[in-house]
């Protein structure tokens, strides 16, 4: 839809990359009736299925689109989430999997489409999410090698 269409062209513009060489899921794999919220059984039924995919990628920054999915990657990290306003715009470092994984909250698209005012606040967190990037590549072999 257009949600996933703009957050295409942000990835593109403001992170330079295609869609197809980021890794997108979703709390839920299906969606509630009528596009309503998702409630909290739901939730935790699907949950264990991002659990695998997490379990199975092991991905060392993590990029939250809106309240549902930030609040369970934060209950899942044991980060304390308190809103997506509070939180949006800032880097949480926590450990996992033997490493440093990276969270970076951000607002839903579809919300910043029905609430206009936002997508600067949007776009300026894929400016942070680029500067976490490349922070990231610029990283030694040797700062590879320390951490196995």
């Amino acid at each position: 839809g257009r949600a996933g269409q703009y957050l295409n062209e942000v990835i593109k513009n403001k992170l330079g990359l295609d869609r197809s060489s980021v890794y997108i899921t979703n709390v839920l794999k299906c969606r509630p009736p009528n596009n309503r919220d998702p409630t909290e059984e739901e939730i935790k039924a699907c949950s264990i299925w991002l659990e695998k995919q997490l379990e199975t990628i092991k991905p060392d920054i993590i990029i939250t689109l809106g309240r549902y999915s930030t609040k369970w990657v934060f209950e899942y990290f044991g980060l304390k989430f308190t809103s997506i306003m509070k939180v949006r715009g800032n880097v949480y470092i926590t450990k996992k999997w033997g490493k440093e994984v990276k969270v970076i909250p951000t607002l839903h698209p579809a919300a910043v489409l029905y609430h206009n005012q936002w997508k600067t606040l949007f776009e300026g967190d894929f400016d942070l999410i680029k500067r976490e990037l490349e922070n990231r590549s610029k990283k030694s072999v040797l700062d590879y090698f320390q951490k196995v």
